[in-house]
């Protein structure tokens, strides 16, 4: 009985030995379902460029929103939180954000709010400055002129060193005029106020039949 003689195993190619190599190849691709060429195909992007578009995409989702609401105000706390029913007073509003408030909106009737006064603290360059204008003032004869302006700038800098223990949230202080009816119902309220950046978180304002803080005569 006579052996098979041997043959190597099929291969795609075997048909095609005959074509020249870049034809040949063409037809593979073709036939296994890839484009031949760039060309064809156009330039596709890379994963590393899809994963950078994505990450820059991401971060902008989050950066506009959050450029957006840091000059919306926010109020700390509210001291005194009330005032007697039929009085008028001065209240301090702390918070951040609060050098564009304008307007005071406190909920129910009877009880109206305006903005009398802004403060923050000083910054670095201010302070900074101010050094400079103390060394100025020791190169100068002493006079009383000389003498008050030092004076004053110490204590600057002395509330500015000191104010930089405080939390930046709570920093900013608003100064309310705020006028309660006689009629006013007792009980809480909500007082926010406004700027161009938005409307603030509610804080509790209490209207009650005692006096409470300092009213105006």
């Amino acid at each position: 009985m006579g052996r098979t003689p041997w043959s190597a195993p099929w291969s795609a190619a075997g048909p095609l030995a005959g074509l020249p190599g870049r034809r040949r190849g063409l037809i593979l691709r073709r036939s296994s379902g890839t484009r031949a060429s760039r060309a064809d195909e156009g330039v596709r992007p890379t994963k590393q460029t899809i994963l950078k578009n994505f990450a820059i995409t991401l971060c902008l989702a989050f950066i506009v929103p959050a450029l957006h609401a840091q000059n919306v105000p926010h109020a700390a706390y509210v001291l005194p939180a009330g005032g007697q029913q039929g009085a008028t007073i001065d209240v301090a509003v702390g918070g951040q954000f609060l050098q564009n408030a304008a307007d005071v909106y406190v909920s129910g009737a009877g009880v109206e709010a305006t903005v009398a006064g802004h403060t923050r603290p000083m910054n670095g360059n201010e302070a900074a400055t101010l050094r400079d204008r103390m060394q100025e003032l020791q190169k100068q004869p002493m006079n009383a002129a000389v003498w008050d302006e030092m004076t004053q700038i110490r204590v600057k800098l002395l509330t500015f060193n000191s104010n930089r223990l405080i939390s930046s949230v709570l920093a900013e202080t608003l100064t309310l005029h705020v006028t309660i009816s006689p009629g006013a119902a007792p009980g809480k309220r909500e007082l926010r106020v406004a700027s161009p950046g938005g409307l603030s978180n509610p804080l509790i304002f209490c209207v009650g039949q005692l006096q409470i803080g300092r009213a105006h005569v």
